[in-house]
């Protein structure tokens, strides 16, 4: 089994939708299966984390990369479960 890992990052209107679909597409002709690691942040902020409610900007980075770390963990232990040849996992960052 061959486990791959991409960082996309960028922000808005930077093109990262775009080249997310490209990514799909792109390596899923090559016979990877592809996983996303949703953004973080996006999470964060959506549900009222964010760096200006929390006491310091050093603390919510913190805690954003705690999350991110073990998001990108669990990707890739149930990346190892699956029957597939190839996976690449992308993290939208």
């Amino acid at each position: 089994m061959e486990i791959r890992k991409i960082v996309i990052t960028g922000g808005p209107s930077a093109g990262k939708t775009t080249g997310l679909s490209w990514v799909q597409n792109a390596f899923a002709k090559l016979g990877y299966t592809v996983l996303f690691v949703p953004e973080t942040a996006t999470e964060f902020i959506g549900g009222g984390v964010a760096p200006w409610t929390c006491g310091t900007n050093v603390e919510y980075q913190k805690v954003q990369m705690t999350l991110q770390l073990e998001k990108e963990r669990l990707f890739e232990q149930a990346a190892r479960t699956m029957k597939a040849g190839k996976i690449l996992i992308v993290c939208d960052l």
